[in-house]
Formats: C-alpha cells, structure tokens, sequence
C-alpha cells in the first residue's frame, strides 16, 4: 500500500522532549523554537540530576536540510553538486541578471528577489513552462533569469538551498541514499508542497515521519481597548509586569504582527516597566529578563557601526556627521583604563567641534591628521591636538595610498581587517555581552564575504563596498538575538 500522506497528531510538550530522549530527531520551522526546545531538554536534564547529556537533534529546517544533504553526499556513489551559499547565490543571479544589460536595473536588489521568488518557485513546486510566466514583463524576465541560472547551476554542478527538498527526494526515490530514525516536524503550520513531498519520500525510504503540532493550554481571551499604538505597547509592558509580581519566573509573549517597525519603542517600554535602571544614561545591562524573536540587525549595533564608519575613511571624504559619530565612539583606539579613556574622548569630542566649526561638509583622512597635529603660533598644540590619534591617521593614510585598483573578495576582507587593526578596532571599553556576539557575528560574516571570490571576481573598492558596505544587504540580513 502506498501511503499518500503522512501522520499528523499533537504532542504534549514532554512528550516531544521524551521523544528527544529516545533518540528522534525534530525538525523545527524556525530557528528560535529549535532553540526554545534545546534549551528546554536541557533543564530536563539538570533537574533529573544529569551532570553531561548527548546534544538532542534539534534543527530548523534549513540546517536541518543542509545537514541532511551533508549526510546525503557521504553516502552517494557519485559527488553530489556543491550547495551555494545565499551570497554565492546572489552573485550568481547578478551574473545572470547583468547579462540583459539594462542600465536601469538596480542588480543586487534584482538578485534578491531573484533568490527569493526562486525559493518560492520550488517551495510551491511550480514549472518554468507554464504560459502563465509571460503573462507579464516582470514574470517573463524571472523566467528568463531562472533558465540562465539553472543552466549556470548545472554547469558548474551546484545547487541552491531552494532546490534541496526535491534534490534529496530523488536521491531516496533513485536509492542514493537511505534514510533511517524518528523524525518529527514541528510548528508547522502550513508546510509547502515541496518540503510535504520530501516528508512522504523520507517514509518511503525507511524514515518514521510525523508532523507534530504542540498541544496549547485552556486559555480566556480578553479584550482591551488602547488609545493607539503607543498606548497599546505601554499597556502590554505593564500586563507583563503585573503578572511577573504575581508570580516571579513566569514565561510570557507579546506578539507582535509589525514587530520589524515597534520594536524599538516596544523595548523601550518593556525596559521602563520591568527594568527602569537601564534608562539610566551609560547603563550597561549584562541580561534582560526578556528576549525578542527577531533580532537587531547587525548594522546597528554601535561596535559594527564603529568598524563600518572606520571602512568608510578608506572612501574618503566622509560626511563630517559621519566623523563626529565615529570620533564619540567608545570602540576604537582608546586606553583599557577608565579614567584614560574618559580623558581621550574628550579630546576627540574638542576635535569634533573644531570640525565643525571649519564648515567643510566632508573630510578626509589627511584633514583629520592634520587638526590633530595643529599648532598654534607659539608652537604649542591647539585644545584639539591629539598626537596619538594623528598617529592611527597616519598609518590609515599610508595602507590607503596602497590599496589596489582591483582585488577578490578573500583580498579586500583580508586589507580591511588590516585596516581595522591599524585604527584600533575594537579596542575601547570592555566589551559586554551583546557586543561580543556582534565581534563574533562579525568575524562570521567576513568568512562568508572570502567564499564569495569566485563568484564575483575582481572588485574594486568601490565596487566591494556596494556590495558589503553600509548599503549592502549582509548586515541587515544578520542579525543579534539578545
């Protein structure tokens, strides 16, 4: 008998973390329930007295494919095709795309949509062939694009992260590879064409599979009437608050439909009703009693804006603006001693001010050292005068005059973390527990930009910095959960 569809049930939440126990693998439809249910058994395990556990399989669904496909590949006879990185990806769809040379496309935005609508196509399960991609312009030249970029793909024996659900279907459906265990999808609410046809091909092959939906506990529902948004967040924070002096330790959500455009003044409510002293000015917060499910994108952390606006003076001349917030910037080029650093910040906000008060709209690095090395007519330094930071301008200037014209991508990532280094990043101010995991994230996102030189050749820096830089979509893309 064949079996069209795969089992669908509830499980209580120990049930599911019991299941951990015997060795099942769960699957989960995001990131932050694999880790809410990672962090759950391993509460388990200290309450049951465990001093050392075996890591429970718990995976969302796209490392969970690329794992699979991993574990795929070893067991193939023939190699499988290298799977592209998201950046990989783009490079390729701007490749493809800057084939029909239209000067009025925006490329790299045209790429990621590319990939995305990709995704979409294979999610769904949707065929190139049909009439319907030439009902208008903007679908006529997705399909053109898709056809170059599969042929690229083919050519070169890569795959897209789009592409594995059914690449590894085919691989069971052909015997290439066996699948075996428990497996459990979790929080799924409606999951695409694609990734149910891989579930039916992975029970085929050997693989118990089960979608699992959580059991919910009774609940009442009760409504609130708010003035207007802003109200409503105020409201919410102190709801929170209430419940947490009722009983201390309880879990609570707040969801949030808009939560990419509130979460700003949302946190800034929750922190003035559960933790006010964090308002304070220079308040530094080790821990929060709460966690927000979509982080901050890596380019607004103050220690990755520092590096970003210290890459910017290699592009010289920089917006004034752009200098005094670097200059105010506790991050780079500043003594481990408080009292010290205090003292040098003062310094450089005198030179922010002398800036300012030139009147000139940009500035380059050669003005910059120049301020720092001004003298009056007695040969005494200005109020200004910073010798020591005079001496990281030097050397900036000196690696700038031998930047080259054109370099990959593993060259540039290698020059800029020069560069950084010979500005003093991030020396500063100990670094708390957010702002090193932005240095880690950072140091992440550098290795991916090196895998990306064979694919997009040789940059130049203006070129590398459209694309990583400030205006690139890598940071908004990586984010911090804290």
């Amino acid at each position: 008998m064949v079996v069209n569809s795969l089992e669908h049930r509830e499980e209580e939440h120990e049930e599911l973390l019991s299941a951990l126990d015997g060795g099942a693998a769960v699957v989960t439809a995001n990131s932050r329930l694999a880790r809410r249910l990672a962090a759950d058994y391993s509460a388990r395990m200290l309450a049951a007295g465990q001093l050392a556990w075996t890591t429970p399989s718990v995976l969302p669904v796209s490392a969970w494919l690329k794992e699979t496909y991993a574990e795929a590949g070893q067991q193939s006879v023939e190699p499988l095709p290298r799977l592209l990185a998201e950046e990989q990806e783009e490079q390729v769809w701007a490749a493809v795309i800057r084939r029909d040379g239209d000067p009025l496309l925006r490329v790299a935005g045209a790429a990621r949509r590319a990939r995305m609508a990709w995704k979409m196509l294979h999610e769904w399960r949707l065929d190139l062939s049909d009439r319907r991609f030439a009902d208008n312009e903007n679908s006529d030249a997705f399909r053109r694009w898709a056809t170059r970029f599969r042929a690229h793909c083919r050519e070169h024996e890569q795959v897209s992260r789009a592409e594995l659900p059914g690449l590894l279907a085919a691989l069971i459906a052909r015997r290439e590879w066996r699948p075996s265990g428990h497996l459990s999808f979790v929080g799924f609410l409606h999951p695409g064409p694609a990734l149910e046809a891989l579930g039916l091909a992975l029970h085929h092959g050997g693989c118990k599979v089960a979608w699992v939906a959580l059991k919910g506990e009774e609940s009442r529902a009760r409504r609130v009437r708010a003035h207007d948004a802003q109200h409503e967040m105020v409201l919410a924070a102190h709801w929170a608050r209430s419940l947490l002096e009722a009983e201390a330790g309880l879990r609570i959500g707040i969801v949030v439909p808009d939560l990419g455009v509130r979460r700003t003044a949302l946190l800034r409510q929750l922190r003035t009703a559960l933790e006010p002293a964090a308002l304070r000015p220079a308040s530094r917060t080790e821990s929060r009693p709460w966690n927000v499910s979509l982080g901050r994108p890596l380019s607004h952390e103050s220690l990755i804006q520092t590096a970003l606006g210290l890459l910017a003076l290699s592009q010289a001349p920089v917006d004034v603006a752009a200098v005094g917030d670097l200059l105010a910037s506790p991050h780079w080029a500043l003594p481990r001693d408080a009292a010290r650093r205090r003292a040098e910040l003062g310094r450089r906000a005198l030179l922010d001010r002398r800036l300012r008060r030139v009147g000139e709209a940009r500035v380059h690095l050669r003005t910059l050292r120049l301020e720092c090395n001004r003298i009056d007519g007695d040969g005494a330094p200005r109020p200004w005068a910073n010798p020591q930071l005079a001496a990281v301008f030097d050397g900036l200037i000196g690696q700038w005059r031998d930047l080259p014209a054109r370099a990959d991508t593993a060259t540039w990532v290698d020059l800029f973390t020069s560069w950084l280094g010979r500005a003093g990043w991030p020396q500063g101010r100990p670094l708390d527990s957010v702002e090193f995991q932005a240095l880690e994230a950072w140091h992440s996102v550098l290795s991916r930009f090196t895998a990306l030189s064979d694919f997009a050749g040789g940059l130049t820096l203006a070129g590398f910095d459209a694309m990583t830089g400030t205006r690139g979509p890598y940071w908004e893309r990586h984010r911090i959960y804290c």
